[in-house]
């Protein structure tokens, strides 16, 4: 343990921490410092930045498509600025510039104020120090708990009353809660992964991010299609793979898989038996798992359990925005380029692999390129998930889509690409076949609003003329 030793500090220039808000983790928040100063034995670190709404900016700044662009002035949970002068005092600096001071040099019962207002006040109550095991790690703790009253002194039932901050001797801040938007928002916090000691999701490995069990089967749908450009060069591909076995060595699982890989257009299906094999120790991502570097383009980056047919799996999000930056009002917007910047979408998820991999490039002002790899279907733990596509059958056979839809899955909108030039309509059904809402299309382009609707996997009918296209989708 001395390796690791932080004689009960919360956070040093050095943490990495993971940290989320409930039983599932879909939300989850990555801490690391990217600049630290030092006065003597007072210390600051300031936590590194993420990227605020959007806000109408000066005349200064000018980028494609409007006058708008994203300000990179928004801090992390942990807020503006943490400061400690070494002995046990910790001030924490709030988006709105108020300081949280706590003193963790309690007696056993002693309890000190680190927040007051004309409205409330806030104190931690030192509850003694005990040994505790973290993630498989045995550390000593100390443990302290929050207490809320209003102006006359009367307890106040909020989500930080009674909450805990514990802090390990080795690991550091274990509980603790949301500094960046307090008061306004209560929000308790729990370590789910740490750097050094390494616990818990402090990386993602191979052997987590391939982790299948003989029985399980993953099909996949892989579409390029490019407007204008020959036929010939447009393809859609299923590919089904069925694990068979699976070998576990020290370092490496080898799976045994049954492939079959079918052309739609051509009908032309190749069936193989492959050895594939992954090193457990390769490392994916590691915290921080939304880390956006100063200076280049910016890089949205999520990581965290989504809930696919009742399965909670771990999925990362990457999603690049090509942006470029204005000093000279702090904020990014896209390349003043001839057109729009190409729509990139990748999705990893632990236990089944690339999940969805989509990079839509506009050849400005009329084409544009396609390219899709995702999920259609998966069996794993004896749970199902999808629309399992029976493409060895003749009835199957098809003609490319021609109808595209991104982002897939969707946080706030999706866009309806079509080659049809008749104007259509646009259904969204549950998986039960519920109607959830429909919607007209604007020929060739249509961006639709789904922030409203429940996250969950539907069905989308596109009705254009004679044509009709269903695709699954996923709002999340």
């Amino acid at each position: 343990m001395n390796s690791f030793a932080q004689d009960f500090k919360p956070l040093t220039s050095q943490s990495k921490k993971l940290f989320t808000h409930g039983a599932i983790a879909d939300t989850t928040y990555s801490l690391m410092f990217d600049s630290i100063s030092t006065t003597g034995t007072d210390s600051a670190f300031f936590p590194y930045y993420l990227v605020s709404p959007q806000f109408t900016f000066t005349d200064t700044c000018e980028f494609w498509g409007g006058t708008e662009c994203k300000k990179q002035d928004s801090n992390i949970f942990i807020g503006e600025m943490v400061a400690t002068n070494n002995q046990g005092i910790y001030r924490f600096c709030t988006n709105q510039g108020d300081s949280l001071i706590f003193d963790f040099n309690h007696t056993l019962g002693d309890s000190s104020v680190f927040f007051h207002n004309q409205n409330s006040t806030f104190f931690i109550i030192y509850e003694g120090a005990d040994t505790a095991t973290i993630m498989g790690f045995a550390d000593s703790v100390q443990s302290y708990r929050i207490a809320h009253t209003d102006a006359d002194g009367n307890v106040v039932n909020s989500a930080l009353h009674d909450q805990k901050i514990t802090i390990g001797k080795s690991i550091g801040l274990i509980d603790f809660f949301r500094i960046d938007y307090f008061p306004d928002l209560l929000q308790p916090l729990y370590l789910i992964g740490n750097k050094s000691p390494d616990l818990g999701w402090h990386a993602v490995t191979h052997e987590q991010l391939y982790d299948h069990q003989p029985g399980d089967i993953i099909q996949y749908k892989k579409i390029h299609y490019a407007d204008p450009g020959p036929p010939w060069e447009n393809y859609e591909i299923y590919t089904t793979k069925t694990f068979l076995e699976r070998t576990d060595t020290p370092d490496s699982i080898f799976y045994k898989i049954a492939q079959f890989k079918i052309n739609i257009d051509s009908a032309i299906g190749i069936y193989d038996t492959v050895i594939t094999k992954y090193r457990k120790d390769n490392v994916f991502k590691q915290i921080p798992y939304d880390y956006i570097p100063h200076g280049i383009n910016i890089e949205k980056k999520s990581f965290r359990q989504t809930n696919y047919c009742d399965l909670n799996l771990w999925t990362f999000k990457y999603v690049p925005e090509f942006l470029m930056y204005c000093s000279a009002d702090n904020c990014w917007g896209s390349y003043d380029i001839p057109g729009p910047p190409p729509d990139i979408t990748t999705i990893h998820v632990c236990g089944i692999g690339l999940y969805y991999d989509h990079n839509y490039t506009p050849n400005y002002p009329y084409a544009y390129t396609n390219d899709l790899n995702m999920v259609e279907y998966f069996k794993k733990n004896g749970i199902e998930c999808g629309q399992y596509v029976p493409v060895n059958v003749p009835e199957h056979h098809s003609t490319p889509s021609k109808v595209f839809i991104f982002p897939n899955p969707a946080d706030d909108y999706i866009e309806i690409y079509t080659a049809y030039e008749a104007n259509g309509a646009a259904q969204l059904f549950s998986l039960n076949g519920r109607l959830i809402t429909a919607f007209p299309l604007q020929n060739k382009h249509t961006k639709i609003d789904v922030s409203s609707i429940a996250p969950g996997m539907y069905v989308l009918k596109i009705v254009s003329g004679s044509e009709m296209h269903i695709e699954k989708m996923i709002v999340q």
